[in-house]
């Protein structure tokens, strides 16, 4: 029996050893690129495997005399024989050749596409599936992206190509053999609860050459958390999902391959816009398990293959989370930058994101989370090496040590992180000459009222006092011919949640009837062209103090306090009646003293905001953008004051169709109780001139400062096409149907001698249809637009109502 027992250890040893697992990386054959969930098969047998998302595999059940068939779509099928006992078959090398294959427009005949029956199923339970419905969870996840030069693998394996090469190619050559251009990584921790409460917060940061921590942001944005989303996000573009409800009419599936995963079968199918149904798609690979028929891994890039000089690729890899649920554990983003080389090599960005310890049911609070979508601890740069090599997923080879290396004495030597605050300062208006800063933004301006304006300010730096910033400003309008200034002192109480305090004098010219909605960002927003048909101005002299903070709920506050005087311009008097109490005699003032309390408020559910070490940045959210403010105030010329309340709110959301365009609504609305004076009006946006610049959101075929009222209602609607009804090459316009529509009544006119304005009592309405982007270059497009106004607001001849504008604007 003893001898039995011990056949058997011996025999059982040597079948393991024989059944030894077999393991390696598959690539191309032409770029040695890595070659993602490639099928690996045993040959006559219903058992087999596939690559990871970066081309590794193990076989452990694979046996010598036994064959492995490696099959991926797009390559021809390899088999490799199995000559030498597994356990010596460690860290192969295999490479498969490209087999480019056209695929055309297919029919499925008789009956249904049996990758639409599957492609169903997985929509049908994506409510299960999608992690970010499952349950409130967390994960740490470490991240990495290199840019560097996109090497030809034909070249790095042939000396006489490499001694074919010019110097400069040949020195390129040898820089990226060594080392990338640049490396960042990050290791950070997310929570989450559903549907959409997210915070995710960096604590270990690191940028070659450069000491900010805030470039993580650019490494951890590259593409959707899941491919379960309706839109996928590349960058700052979004694709239709094959997953979509209306998927199955949209995309042409088919079935490529079948692979075998223990006891699960995965269907991998091939996606791609159907032959004439024009929307911004995606085209690649699914990789469907039959458990739950949920995702297992994909493949996929924009169906047109490039975007805007950049070809964009990505891939995820899901595992099934303590036998319940399928969850991302690896994306990866690789661009390549077509208009961009160092020497004969193109650029290409490579991310990598690694998930790990993923939690589910994670025991969290809706405080755990919070309003910041992403927080940068302020120690994120100077976590230790040991810290680092805890947490990456595999050790840095030897090019990227090397980049770190090269970088980071580059930066002492030039004096990198210097230069990358000098861009700092000067993107937000402001340049830094030591310890004082020069602003920017009130260099030069031009407006219908003021003509060209011409100033500059100086205010003292960070590196003087942190966080308290002194100066002031000078101008002057060559137009209105008038001399302005303005000083101020400004305490960042909290930079990194934006609350500030802010004290300051100023004599200055505002618009009369003048409002500020969310989200305007002064003339780089698209509402900005309004500023220059401006032609309605008075000066306030006024002393004033505001705090503005972010809150909670996503909530933006700003209160204010001014008093002083103000001046009304172009004759504009405003009538005062029983000025005297013995006589009744009313009194027209040009000039009189003003005390106001402002409030405004700007709600943005749900809004993405990134938290930096230096201040809190606003990226937008899917939910309307809701805008309030309330005026307290009193004028008096003398003795007996004039109270007045002013309320304005609004609201701006666009529609996102991936398969329609953007369709943005923006409404606003207001009323003044009481007798103000007309710089606390409403005017309406306006910019009627015959090829000038279409302004969006504002009315074209209405002349500037010819309309105000004290209570009113506004709306604009915007119909972007983008490319979706043409495109040839790189000539695609963007059609935009544009129509607005307002209504206002000035309650007592006679309280306003020469206003030289009237209220829209019948209503204004307009469309028109502006040709965006007929001309392009770069981020700037040039277009067309022509308006047409109707109704009421129709006067004289067809043709004195009709306006022909360019468009000009930023393309993204």
């Amino acid at each position: 029996m003893l001898s039995r027992f011990a056949f058997t250890l011996v025999l059982s040893a040597l079948t393991i050893n024989l059944a030894a697992q077999l393991s390696g990386r598959v690539v191309d054959a032409k770029t040695g690129a890595p070659l993602p969930f490639v099928n690996i098969a045993v040959e006559g047998k219903q058992a087999g495997t596939s690559s990871d998302i970066d081309g590794r595999f193990s076989v452990p059940s694979a046996r010598q005399g036994e064959n492995l068939t490696f099959s991926f779509v797009g390559y021809k099928r390899y088999t490799y024989p199995i000559e030498a006992p597994t356990a010596s078959l460690q860290n192969l090398r295999i490479a498969l050749v490209p087999e480019p294959v056209k695929l055309n427009e297919a029919i499925v005949l008789p009956g249904v596409n049996p990758a639409e029956r599957i492609v169903r199923r997985a929509i049908v339970n994506k409510p299960l599936n999608n992690p970010e419905r499952c349950c409130p969870f967390t994960y740490d996840s470490y991240n990495k992206l290199v840019f560097t030069g996109l090497l030809d693998s034909a070249i790095a394996g042939n000396p006489d190509r490499i001694a074919a090469l010019d110097t400069n190619d040949r020195e390129a050559y040898d820089f990226f053999e060594k080392q990338h251009l640049l490396l960042m990584e990050s290791i950070s921790e997310r929570r989450f609860i559903p549907p959409g409460h997210s915070s995710e917060e960096v604590k270990a940061s690191r940028f070659s050459g450069l000491s900010n921590p805030d470039f993580v942001l650019l490494g951890t944005q590259l593409q959707s958390f899941s491919f379960y989303e309706d839109e996928i996000s590349l960058l700052d573009y979004r694709y239709l999902s094959p997953l979509h409800d209306s998927g199955i009419k949209r995309y042409l599936f088919l079935i490529e391959d079948t692979a075998y995963h223990a006891a699960d079968t995965v269907f991998i199918l091939s996606f791609r816009p159907r032959t004439g149904k024009n929307f911004r798609g995606m085209e690649g690979l699914l990789y469907i398990n039959t458990n739950g028929y949920a995702l297992e891994s994909v493949i996929a890039q924009p169906a047109e293959g490039s975007t805007d000089g950049m070809d964009i690729r990505i891939r995820q890899q899901y595992a099934y989370i303590d036998n319940r649920q399928w969850f991302p554990v690896q994306l990866n983003t690789d661009i390549i930058f077509k208009n961009m080389f160092a020497g004969p090599f193109e650029i290409i960005g490579i991310g990598r994101s690694y998930l790990k310890n993923i939690q589910l049911d994670a025991p969290l609070r809706r405080r755990d989370v919070g309003s910041i979508s992403m927080r940068i601890d302020p120690l994120a740069t100077r976590q230790p090496d040991s810290f680092w090599e805890s947490q990456r997923f595999d050790s840095l080879d030897h090019r990227e040590a090397k980049t770190y290396v090269f970088m980071d004495s580059l930066s002492r030597a030039e004096n990198f992180d210097r230069r990358y605050n000098w861009l700092q300062t000067f993107a937000s208006g402001r340049v830094n000459l030591g310890l004082i800063d020069f602003d920017l933004t009130h260099l030069a301006r031009f407006n219908g009222y003021e003509g060209f304006r011409l100033g500059g300010g100086i205010y003292t730096s960070d590196r003087l006092i942190k966080n308290v910033s002194i100066g002031g400003y000078a101008a002057y309008g060559f137009r209105d011919r008038g001399f302005k200034w303005g000083s101020d002192l400004t305490w960042k109480i909290n930079p990194r949640s934006g609350t500030a305090l802010t004290i300051g004098v100023y004599d200055d010219v505002f618009e009369r009837g003048g409002q500020t909605f969310p989200g305007e960002t002064g003339w780089l927003s698209d509402k900005g062209y309004y500023l220059f048909f401006m032609n309605r101005m008075d000066r306030l002299q006024v002393g004033e103090v505001s705090l503005t903070s972010q809150l909670p709920a996503y909530l933006t506050l700003t209160g204010k306090y001014r008093m002083g005087y103000l001046q009304n311009n172009d004759d504009y008097t405003m009538r005062f009646d029983a000025v005297d109490a013995f006589t009744g005699v009313s009194v027209f003032a040009e000039q009189m003293m003003l005390r106001e309390a402002e409030l405004t408020l700007r709600w943005s559910h749900r809004e993405v905001r990134y938290q930096t070490t230096r201040r809190l940045i606003q990226a937008g959210t899917r939910f309307p953008v809701v805008g309030a403010s309330i005026i307290v105030g009193e004028v008096l010329p003398s003795g007996i004051p004039t109270r007045y309340l002013r309320a304005g709110a609004s609201i701006e959301h666009t529609f996102k169709l991936p398969t329609l365009g953007n369709f943005t609504v923006f409404g606003h609305a207001g009323r003044v109780f009481g007798d103000a004076p007309a710089l606390r009006l409403f005017n309406f946006r306006s910019s009627e001139r015959m090829w000038s610049v279409s302004t969006p959101f504002a009315f074209e075929t209405m002349e500037p400062g010819s309309h105000m009222a004290d209570t009113y209602a506004a709306l604009h609607l915007r119909h972007n096409f983008r490319d979706l009804l043409f495109k040839k090459g790189k000539f695609r316009p963007y059609p935009v149907l544009v129509h607005s529509m307002a209504i206002g009544t000035l309650s007592n006119p006679s309280l306003h001698d020469n206003l030289a304005a009237v209220a829209p009592e019948k209503g204004h309405v307009e469309s028109g249809i502006e040709l965006q982007n007929l001309l392009r270059s770069g981020f700037t497009g040039v277009g067309i637009g022509a308006f047409y106004r109707y109704g009421a607001a129709h006067v004289g001849n067809p043709e004195d109502n009709f306006v022909v504008k360019l468009n000009v604007g930023f393309v993204f």
